[in-house]
């Protein structure tokens, strides 16, 4: 995915040259930032630069070719163009074209998320002043040469534009969803012997078929456009004719225009040789997922991936079609796409909602949290309401309130070093000369087959946006060819029930920067799986670097030997030093430079008479359970309103409670006797969270001790599976038939 780097020239004045990215509705407000740094001198003409925005250009194949003009791009932030899907698509195509991102702020308090902060955050120049003045603004932009409207109104005159796409009309009612395919007609049957292979209702390996009705395109552009029209998902089989420049190339864009316009769910199955090139097509299917086939050699679509030579998936039990069809079926259970403006209002009331329910929980009483909330929400009415007023209110956010109330702040906030457990409180306990003459644990391996594997959470809802709420335990980060130990890997954990997000079996869906960003938002840590491959993959160092971003818990497995493998300072920063223990044999660490991230050599035994294998899941339950306890997190993609109130609900409960004299007389918030995570009894919805044993406590005596259930070796370790927090005290229970134990109850 993704595609080769463009090699546009510079400017007239030997400058690079850069557009400007930002959505519709800030346009005005970037023209009057633009003229502000040009000083009303001729080096800036503010009406005469392009901005590229959700609206502007109309049509792909103009856009990548102001795209194809420039070597970087402006990007400024706001809530709007995070939840753009036109934006995250360009956002996307100018990092597989591999161009310079310089992005910031348009309002002060906006950091980006998702498939925008992993473009925006990880690789990129982010400056949090970008735009805070027109001085700062001058600075950048006297680096470059910007483009300008008058330019790409030439390009416009000269690219293949479509006419006017239709508007999309609701569509009749239909007994079954459908799944409509869409090709070019070739005179090789190129096409024709793809659709044999996946437009059918037949079973493929594993059992599993297409669940909705097949239709076929019949080249005939107003019938199949009104086939589009009633399809639930499309499936675009791009050759080498789709990209040629005959009168069936002209259809099938119009199609794909159309199906990107309508939102309809698109999974496209690219020919090995059809090209993407640097045009509509490219931009259309930057960051998208796609199945890429060989037409001369299609029995491998039905073949295991672990036995195709040189295949970097290394599933052995499973196969192409047999992704493709799970794929399809789960794009057609998920309803469509709605609106923009609709959308963002229902994303922020569920934050909203979870942020005070939260807030409850952890001591402020329902009365507080009302009060505060209706106090910002006065204060973030009147600064958008009335200039004269801002000041004073935003003065007041900030005093009384405590919200950061300028870019500096914010990222002095956001950037700030979260109180993560210290590597040693991951580990099992240290042993003791008694723990040693025990018969340590065995190493048990399960072998997982395909339909027996329940496939990783999804990440990403019926919308393509990340999931309110969602908490998964942990993200498998590594370099496909380390796929098959890792698998391995995630398949023991699954049986212990850890809930760890992984790219395997079908289930990445649309556009996969943001699934990528979403899961590193929705984990409790991320597992980095460390080889020589590992450290020269751009891919892998985007997700490395967007989980630094976002603050997530890290566990370095190493994969190859810890004393040879050279890590680069982007690794070593997260882990706070370059000399850090690398259980079970590597100790280095000073008291002077504690390590952040605990770090294991997966190529050994065991760690204080542990296996490797539980050593790492046991660490993950811990910081799945740190997870619970920690502070209310403060929102930075969202509005103005959702920012102020997260952030004072955030501080107060940092702090005493307002119009008290002490923190003492906030009520306690009630503790669950299992686990320990604040939880109230009134809200249904923190009820959830908690996990326990599902089986019993065995050993202490002859063999070393361990709940059956998962191997955890403390008796008062964190559960495996899920449950609800409890109040009722619990007690340690001996099964005197057994010489087990439990405790009890255990609901």
């Amino acid at each position: 995915m993704g595609s080769a780097a463009s090699t546009s020239g510079n400017g007239d004045g030997g400058k690079p040259r850069a557009v400007m990215v930002c959505h519709s509705s800030q346009e005005i407000t970037l023209r009057a930032l633009l003229t502000a740094a040009s000083g009303g001198g001729e080096n800036i003409n503010a009406d005469n630069v392009v901005i590229v925005t959700d609206t502007y250009p109309h049509d792909r194949q103009h856009l990548a070719e102001v795209i194809s003009r420039a070597q970087a791009a402006f990007v400024a932030i706001d809530p709007m163009l995070q939840r753009s899907f036109e934006l995250i698509e360009t956002l996307s195509y100018l990092k597989g074209q591999r161009k310079t991102v310089i992005s910031g702020p348009l309002t002060f308090f906006s950091r980006p998320s998702g498939a925008i902060g992993a473009v925006c955050l990880a690789l990129s120049q982010w400056d949090p002043l970008l735009f805070a003045d027109s001085e700062r603004f001058a600075f950048w932009a006297e680096k470059y040469e910007l483009l300008t409207r008058s330019e790409g109104d030439a390009i416009a005159d000269s690219s293949k534009q479509l006419d006017k796409l239709k508007p999309p009309a609701t569509p009749d009612s239909q007994s079954s969803p459908q799944i409509l395919f869409v090709c070019c007609h070739d005179d090789e049957g190129v096409a024709g012997h793809i659709l044999e292979k996946f437009a059918h209702n037949n079973g493929v390996p594993g059992g599993v078929s297409l669940s909705g009705e097949v239709v076929r395109c019949q080249n005939n552009l107003e019938s199949d456009l009104a086939s589009l029209r009633t399809a639930n998902v499309v499936v675009f089989v791009i050759t080498e004719t789709c990209t040629g420049h005959g009168n069936g190339a002209r259809d099938f864009r119009q199609l794909f225009e159309h199906a990107l316009a309508w939102g309809k769910p698109l999974l496209p199955i690219k020919e090995q040789r059809a090209p993407l090139g640097s045009g509509w097509l490219s931009l259309a299917m930057a960051g998208r997922l796609w199945y890429q086939v060989d037409s001369t050699n299609l029995d491998l679509v039905e073949a295991s991936y672990a036995d195709i030579p040189d295949c970097p998936c290394k599933v052995k039990d499973s196969c192409l079609v047999t992704d493709f069809v799970l794929c399809v079926n789960g794009l057609l259970a998920t309803p469509t796409r709605s609106l923009e403006h609709s959308q963002i209002a229902s994303r922020e009331e569920a934050t909203m909602r979870i942020t005070k329910e939260r807030a409850q929980v952890l001591g402020l009483d329902a009365g507080t949290v009302i009060s505060l909330c209706h106090r910002v929400k006065e204060l973030v009415n009147s600064i958008s309401s009335n200039a004269d007023s801002e000041s004073n209110s935003l003065a007041e956010l900030h005093d009384a309130l405590g919200v950061a109330t300028t870019r500096e702040a914010v990222e002095a906030e956001a950037t700030n070093q979260l109180n993560h457990p210290k590597p040693g409180e991951l580990l099992p306990e240290e042993e003791t000369e008694e723990s040693k003459s025990l018969q340590p644990l065995s190493s048990i391996h399960y072998e997982v087959t395909r339909m027996s594997f329940c496939p990783p959470p999804a990440v990403l809802d019926s919308d393509g946006l990340p999931i309110v709420g969602l908490q998964l335990d942990a993200m498998f980060s590594y370099q496909w060819g380390s796929q098959r130990t890792v698998l391995d890997i995630h398949q023991q954990g699954q049986v212990f029930n850890l809930r760890a997000w992984f790219d395997v079996y079908g289930h990445m869906q649309g556009n996969v920067n943001s699934a990528m960003a979403a899961a590193v938002e929705s984990v409790a840590c991320m597992v980095v799986f460390l080889t020589k491959a590992y450290l020269a993959s751009v891919n892998c160092r985007l997700e490395f670097a967007y989980a630094a971003r976002c603050r997530k818990p890290m566990i370095f497995a190493f994969l190859e030997d810890p004393e040879t493998l050279e890590l680069p300072g982007w690794i070593t920063d997260v882990a706070g030093t370059t000399q850090f223990n690398v259980y079970p044999g590597l100790i280095r660490e000073t008291a002077a430079e504690p390590s952040r991230v605990l770090a294991l050599n997966m190529n050994s035994d065991r760690v204080r008479g542990v296996p490797m294998t539980d050593v790492l899941f046991g660490a993950i339950r811990r910081l799945a359970a740190w997870r619970t306890n920690a502070p209310l997190p403060i929102v930075y993609d969202g509005s103005l309103l959702l920012y102020a109130t997260t952030s004072a609900l955030h501080h107060v409960l940092a702090g005493p409670a307002p119009g008290s004299a002490s923190e003492e007389k906030r009520p306690k918030p009630t503790l669950c006797t299992r686990c320990g995570t604040p939880f109230s009894p009134d809200i249904s919805a923190s009820l959830e969270g908690c996990r326990r044993h599902t089986a019993y406590y065995v050993g202490g005596s002859l063999i070393a001790g361990r709940w059956v259930c998962c191997q955890e070796t403390r008796t008062d370790g964190p559960g495996c599976s899920p449950a609800q927090h409890m109040t009722v005290e619990r007690t340690w229970t001996r099964d005197p038939s057994y010489g087990t134990y439990t405790f009890e109850p255990n609901p």
